[in-house]
């Protein structure tokens, strides 16, 4: 395995408008390093750029110490998991993992005992003679992820590997993938725009928004301190609830910091009570019932906002309440939307 390096990459594809602009990344030694934005704000062109299939406008990509900036593709050691599967229809499970040592031209025994090893890693050994028509959207994933495994890479690269998936699906292959990451240690670059992939599987995330590092750290890091209110608002399921601070009256008392634009806080720390005189009361609007907890909508002073409270919580729409947050939960942004410590 080995560490990837991005300095200042650029890249355009109509030559005024860049898909990426002097983004820059370190990714070490075994990491697993997730890419997470909203579509067209680069995190595949980072992929492509990196893998070769991409020629960067200017920037320099280093795989394991070497400048890869001017390789083909096939000389870079990386391997691509593509969100469409890209088996082979006619070639069988076995005929799609060993194809690219064949083209490596690799020993058929060497072959034979490599795919046994990543066939038992994926739980494939069943399925080696079948066509991927005979195989489960998960079933053919595997078999992807397995082909590009085969070649022990320097780098894998997956690119929205899980979104043609359903729920119970995807969610039994990020424990899968995660698990795989820990046994092999490869170094793995994830592009996705679910983030609840990119929170439960990242140890290291970055988030992108119009081809530009908008924040990088640990999940717990950026879900906790958002450094923009692009970051708060786009992380989380529902994102942070965001207010103007001049239409905030009684949430954000003992008052806010200097500068302060806009205030921030999480459903989840939204307290719902019984309307309190002298306090401006807030309409329930809609109530998401999800089991476990629920989502309530609310208005406060033409302010659309949502609070997560427990599941067996009586909410019901057009019910008046009182929110009230702690001010250790509150977060503070400027007018240029940068977090005020």
């Amino acid at each position: 395995m080995a560490s990837l390096t991005i300095q200042d990459l650029t890249k355009s594809y109509d030559g005024r408008v860049p898909a990426l602009s002097d983004f820059s990344l370190d990714v070490p030694d075994g990491s697993f390093v997730v890419l997470l934005g909203p579509s067209g704000c680069g995190k595949s062109t980072v992929l492509r750029c990196i893998a070769g299939l991409e020629t960067p406008d200017r920037g320099r990509i280093s795989i394991g110490g070497e400048d890869v900036t001017s390789l083909p593709p096939g000389d870079r050691n990386v391997a691509m998991v593509f969100q469409s599967y890209a088996l082979y229809p006619h070639l069988t499970v076995r005929e799609n993992l060993e194809f690219p040592l064949r083209m490596r031209r690799v020993n058929p025994p060497a072959r034979a005992s490599r795919v046994r090893e990543v066939a038992a890693k994926l739980e494939l050994g069943e399925l080696l003679e079948r066509f991927p028509a005979q195989l489960s959207g998960g079933q053919r994933q595997r078999v992807a992820l397995g082909r590009a495994l085969v070649r022990e890479p320097a780098l894998f690269l997956l690119d929205e590997p899980l979104s043609n998936l359903d729920a119970s699906l995807r969610a039994q292959l990020r424990a899968d993938l995660m698990a795989l990451h820990q046994t092999v240690g490869a170094t793995m670059l994830y592009v996705t725009h679910d983030q609840v992939e990119a929170l439960t599987m990242a140890q290291r995330l970055v988030v992108l928004r119009q081809g530009r590092l908008e924040q990088s750290g640990t999940p717990d890091e950026i879900y906790q301190r958002p450094a923009t209110t692009f970051v708060a608002g786009f992380v989380g399921t529902p994102g942070m609830n965001l207010v103007p601070v001049e239409r905030a009256g009684d949430l954000l008392s003992p008052g806010n910091p200097p500068g302060a634009t806009t205030a921030g806080f999480r459903p989840e720390h939204i307290v719902l009570t019984e309307p309190v005189a002298g306090r401006e009361a807030a309409e329930i609007r809609l109530v998401e019932r999800l089991g476990p907890e629920s989502l309530v909508h609310l208005r406060l002073e033409g302010t659309g906002l949502i609070a997560r409270v427990p599941g067996s919580a009586t909410f019901t729409p057009g019910q008046p309440v009182t929110l009230s947050v702690h001010p250790a939960h509150l977060h503070w942004f400027d007018a240029s939307g940068r977090r005020i410590d």
